[in-house]
């Protein structure tokens, strides 16, 4: 398991690796690529997930992030509606089912327990009242410290 700095040494990396070339998915997922993603970007290629690319473009990186820049993601917390909407569990952990949190159109909750590509290494919330506030993800999409903690499962390749 890898630290996080917690900082985005991001550009300064990709511009002494890659020079300014544009910068794909394949790019992306050359360094990035890892087993455990939760969210990779071929998943959403699925004939299912047709109509939700008319509201998030997530078949490619760069629809979620930018090169060059210090924020991590572009994307508003309640992006996961387009894809996961209607969402059924066989088993709920949470003392709040999720289904009374849709119905309360509280999609920005995921992300509050749920790390989207899923590589840091932390115990998911089962009470709601734990989970990270709404300030705490956008500050981390913004490039704050990640509010789930620094460990990770894997690294991504230095250039």
């Amino acid at each position: 398991m890898a630290a996080d700095t917690g900082q985005l040494a991001i550009c300064a990396g990709h511009v002494g690796a890659f020079g300014y070339q544009p910068i794909t998915s394949a790019t992306c997922i050359g360094c990035h690529d890892r087993p455990n993603d939760r969210h990779p970007i071929y998943r959403f290629r699925e004939a299912r997930f047709r109509d939700a690319l008319d509201v998030v473009e997530a078949t490619s990186c760069l629809g979620f992030h930018t090169e060059h820049t210090d924020e991590r993601a572009f994307a508003t917390l309640d992006f996961c509606q387009a894809y996961h909407e209607p969402l059924k569990l066989n088993s709920d952990p949470l003392d709040i089912d999720h289904v009374t949190l849709i119905k309360a159109n509280a999609w920005e909750s995921g992300l509050g327990c749920h790390d989207f590509h899923g590589n840091h290494v932390h115990r998911v919330p089962t009470v709601v009242a734990e989970a990270f506030s709404a300030d705490a993800l956008h500050d981390y999409l913004k490039s704050g410290p990640s509010p789930y903690g620094t460990t990770k499962q894997y690294e991504g390749k230095t250039p």
